[in-house]
């Protein structure tokens, strides 16, 4: 079988329909005064290709061929992140989003794989590679105030909506269409092969 790898960059597998993956970690604390739960969010550095300036999970990226998921993880978060590979095991499966993009290139369905990394209160994400312009440790009410202005890249905001959802802090009471939302997160494609 015959790769181009210009092909194959995760950019370009619209064009042929390829399925598409990548990992998503939510970077959380605990505020040490009051317990709040904050989200470690991060901003596209001005310079990507991308989706420049806008809202990000705390670390993501692509799964490339060959690398498996949690070792895509521990990549993503040292080189976005700056965070410790003993820091980084501690991250949980949360599962998965599933969704299809359209964009000018094609049509691409998209699995992200699902982390949750809750990281010590006195530790603070580090922009690493020059993906990530800046971190912000965000309480709950101002991520969802950021999900409602479109700050967040789509498929970010998901993932946090997700979070936010598995760990009981958006609700029917929030949210009256959370049912609708949360069944738009984890929606079939009629591209898997099962």
């Amino acid at each position: 079988m015959i790769v181009w790898p210009s092909l194959l960059s995760v950019r370009r597998v619209g064009l042929l329909g390829w399925l598409q993956f990548g990992v998503h970690v939510n970077g959380y604390t605990h505020d040490s005064q009051t317990g709040e739960l904050k989200l470690w969010v991060a901003r596209r550095s001005p310079t990507k290709a991308t989706w420049p300036n806008y809202l990000d999970n705390t670390c993501a990226g692509g799964i490339s061929h060959g690398d498996g998921i949690f070792e895509t993880v521990v990549k993503e978060c040292h080189e976005e992140g700056n965070i410790p590979k003993e820091l980084v095991s501690k991250a949980r499966s949360a599962g998965a989003v599933t969704y299809t993009s359209y964009t000018s290139l094609g049509v691409s369905p998209e699995t992200q794989y699902v982390y949750d990394l809750e990281l010590p209160a006195s530790f603070v994400p580090a922009p690493n590679d020059g993906e990530v312009g800046a971190f912000y440790l965000m309480g709950v009410d101002e991520a969802i105030s950021k999900l409602k202005e479109g700050e967040f890249k789509p498929n970010c905001g998901m993932v946090i909506i997700d979070f936010l959802i598995r760990h009981g802090l958006l609700d029917c009471v929030k949210e009256p269409n959370i049912a609708l939302i949360q069944a738009r997160c984890h929606r079939p494609s009629p591209f898997y092969p099962f």
